[in-house]
């Protein structure tokens, strides 16, 4: 083969690879961001951010990841990223949005609590992102409302805290008729109370680090509850919860998988309905007893009744 001949081929290889190149750029297109966070604090070396372009149409399901990218040692904020994806994947008809996090020794540091919306629907191909420390804040009072210090290596000993809602990260929100009917009591000596709707159980729990948190396996009761309820989802979820965080006095849980954030507030009446020397006899003896003075004969004669439910305390 003359010389010619294989600077021809070279040539023609350099300039496939060329226009393959030029090509693929083309088909591809980008989302360019900026993530920051409000705490004044520097980056370990070892921190590692990551970002997702993530499709969030299906209610319910877990979200699909278009596209993503992983930086590691970013330097301080704000943090400069850009993903790239296919657009032979977007649909016009469905939601797409940008979640990031920032992980120190795969530990979660930072994340987004809300998703960004971008590309469909008007939204744009830019975003700026504020994420939230998970790191251990100071806890409300205990139940009683004194401070529990029976485990000062974790804020959650001694609260008591009763469900707001669940947000999964499809932007699906699921929120409780009422939220009394779902509560946690981080008691001390890493015991747990929980109430899951009708059914009511005990369980362990530990936070081996910030932010961190292990639930042990729920020994619940085993009422059916009604249409609607939260349980069944709570109680698959259980043990998949792996850390949290406590922002502006409310409790937030986060399911392993990025599969949704359960938010909790604090309990205000620990002992709802009952006053603090009530037994639940006591209480219900109590409220009979006020019913019967609005009622006419037929309450009157039931009045010999309450001595025995007196007497039940």
């Amino acid at each position: 083969m003359s010389e010619n001949t294989s600077t021809r081929y070279v040539s023609r290889a350099v300039l496939v690879a060329l226009l393959t190149l030029v090509a693929t750029s083309a088909m591809a297109q980008t989302i360019q961001g900026s993530a920051t966070f409000r705490e004044r604090m520097a980056l370990p070396p070892a921190a590692v951010f990551e970002a997702s372009l993530e499709d969030v149409s299906r209610a319910g399901a877990r979200a699909e990841i278009i596209g993503r990218t992983r930086l590691t040692s970013p330097g301080n904020p704000p943090i400069a990223f850009t993903i790239t994806y296919d657009p032979a994947k977007i649909q016009s008809n469905r939601r797409y949005s940008v979640r990031a996090r920032i992980l120190v020794d795969d530990k979660l540091l930072f994340t987004t609590d809300t998703a960004t919306p971008v590309i469909t629907g008007g939204n744009p191909t830019s975003v700026s992102l504020m994420l939230r420390s998970v790191g251990a804040q100071t806890p409300p009072p205990a139940a009683g409302g004194k401070p529990s210090n029976s485990t000062p290596s974790s804020p959650l000993a001694g609260t008591s805290w009763q469900l707001v809602k669940f947000q999964s990260m499809d932007d699906t929100t699921l929120t409780p008729k009422d939220g009394t009917n779902y509560t946690i009591e981080f008691a001390d000596g890493g015991q747990l109370i929980a109430r899951v709707d009708c059914n009511r159980g005990r369980g362990t729990w530990k936070s081996p680090g910030p932010s961190q948190l292990e639930f042990g396996p729920l020994a619940l009761t085993r009422a059916q509850c009604p249409p609607g309820s939260m349980h069944d989802q709570i109680a698959r979820n259980w043990e998949f919860i792996r850390s949290y965080v406590i922002r502006d006095g409310h409790l937030f849980l986060a399911v392993k998988a990025d599969s949704g954030i359960y938010e909790f507030e604090p309990i205000r009446n620990h002992s709802k309905g009952l006053r603090p020397s009530d037994s639940p006899t006591r209480a219900l003896a109590r409220r009979f007893d006020g019913s019967l003075r609005s009622r006419g004969s037929l309450a009157r004669s039931l009045a010999a009744l309450l001595p025995a439910l007196r007497f039940m305390r």
